[in-house]
């Protein structure tokens, strides 16, 4: 992405898997070996697209002020030799800040919405993880669409380490004739930071978070968003 206007951002994408599973589950109910799950077998998904950000955050690692706001359209297409065609919209909203003596306040709005009749499963809008609602196992919920709001307060530091709190809710769904089957799903949870550096914001986080019958445990590098 190139800078076009201040903090505006944008850029052209190149989005390229390939996706083969090697072995199935021969359980008696198991129905991916049976081929009806589009991508239950080898597939290649290929696409361009157009990423646009504005981007005026403090800190790309830890901001403190400041805003993220990212918009990603992406053609998935035969031409270019993808399994299956659709498109994908991805909308991501995040505003960031600092309450007083570095206490921080992290808020995010985020959509994924797939367009197109057949969609890999592989590649559906995925909820939960340690990123998208922390407390839900990645892809437990998975359809055409996703969105999903959640929210992140940072303590100040006491020497390296800081403790956060944080919440959430979202749903996925197949279609806008299905808005009214939703059944949001809340989390919410606690984590503790360590500053890796004395002289960059880069944090190390572990999360322990929690969901409607399902939980996570969560190790990672950077901040969840």
């Amino acid at each position: 992405m190139k800078s076009v206007y201040r903090d505006l951002y944008t850029g052209i994408l190149l989005e390229i898997e390939s996706n083969d599973i090697v072995e199935y589950d021969t359980a008696a109910d198991a129905i991916l070996p049976g081929g009806t799950i589009p991508g239950s077998d080898y597939s290649i998904i290929s696409g361009v697209g157009l990423g646009t950000a504005w981007d005026t955050r403090s800190d790309i690692l830890l901001p403190s002020s400041g805003a993220y706001y990212q918009f990603r359209l992406v053609f998935f297409n035969e031409l270019m030799g993808s399994t299956y065609s659709y498109t994908k919209w991805i909308v991501d909203l995040r505003k960031y800040w600092e309450l007083g003596n570095e206490h921080l306040l992290y808020v995010q709005l985020y959509g994924k919405f797939l367009w197109g009749k057949e969609i890999p499963f592989r590649n559906m809008a995925l909820l939960g993880g340690d990123k998208f609602l922390r407390g839900y196992f990645q892809g437990r919920y998975r359809d055409h669409n996703m969105f999903l709001a959640q929210a992140e307060y940072h303590s100040p530091p006491l020497w390296r380490f800081s403790l956060v709190a944080f919440a959430g809710a979202g749903d996925v769904f197949h279609s806008a004739s299905t808005l009214g089957n939703l059944h949001i799903k809340p989390a919410g949870g606690i984590g503790l930071r360590y500053r890796v550096f004395r002289d960059r914001r880069m944090n190390v986080r572990l999360d322990a978070a929690v969901g409607r019958g399902d939980s996570g445990i969560y190790l990672g590098i950077l901040e969840a968003f």
